[in-house]
């Protein structure tokens, strides 16, 4: 089984590639949908994932720092920080920014007011 995850690992930029591609042509409904959809992915099969994590997270922090998209958009995003925290936790210490860069936002994002 891990061979056959290292070897599909590599695909991963291109899974994450629709969200980006959603996102900048203003589709956040595709973008939600796809958020959605890596979060179970990663839930179920968090090995797969931690290769390529500290891209991931650094992407999901723009999208949750983004104050332009929607706030459910980037709830979602913040969601795929955490469940990845959850799944892959010495994998998220070993990213030296991940604190830095996770705790100001998602504390930044419980304080926005409607």
């Amino acid at each position: 089984p891990t061979e056959k995850i290292t070897a599909f690992a590599t695909l991963i930029p291109t899974m994450l590639a629709p969200i980006s591609m959603a996102l900048n042509r203003g589709d956040e409904d595709s973008a939600r949908a796809c958020l959605e959809l890596t979060i179970e992915n990663l839930d179920l099969e968090p090995k797969f994932w931690k290769p390529h994590i500290g891209m991931i997270l650094e992407a999901m922090v723009q999208v949750a720092s983004s104050t332009t998209l929607d706030e459910s958009t980037r709830q979602l995003a913040l969601e795929l920080i955490v469940s990845a925290a959850e799944a892959l936790p010495s994998a998220c210490r070993r990213i030296p920014t991940f604190a830095t860069s996770v705790f100001p936002l998602a504390l930044s994002m419980m304080l926005e007011l409607d």
